[in-house]
């Protein structure tokens, strides 16, 4: 397993609540990235569902195993530190065809349930 960082390709711009819809169809992970997060969340919830083939959505640009998880409906938890705006992840694929993906970003402060 290399621990080399791989280049970026590309950068997807998410916001709360909003699904987006892309296609990830490159062999290098690709950046995911939210700003203007508000002062009272706490935690974020990012999911990702693709279709036929296995997406990885990953904490580092290395996809490694134990920081990343990888199926065709997948997601990480963010534990935000206090007074940040800006959270940012990447998103991959090993397959050959391209990948359709449909990802939502879910934001929850310190009086929300956990989920």
């Amino acid at each position: 397993v290399s621990h080399r960082a791989r280049p970026i390709s590309g950068l997807i711009e998410f916001s709360v609540g909003k699904f987006r819809y892309f296609e990830l169809n490159r062999p290098f992970p690709e950046e995911a990235i939210l700003h203007d997060i508000s002062s009272n969340v706490t935690f974020l919830i990012f999911q990702i569902h693709s279709q036929y083939q296995n997406t990885t959505v990953s904490f580092s640009p290395t996809l490694l195993s134990n920081s990343s998880e990888t199926g065709t409906a997948s997601g990480l938890v963010f534990i935000l530190r206090p007074e940040q705006s800006t959270c940012t992840w990447y998103l991959g694929t090993s397959g050959i065809q391209p990948v359709q993906n449909m990802a939502i970003l879910l934001s929850y402060s310190e009086r929300d349930p956990v989920p």
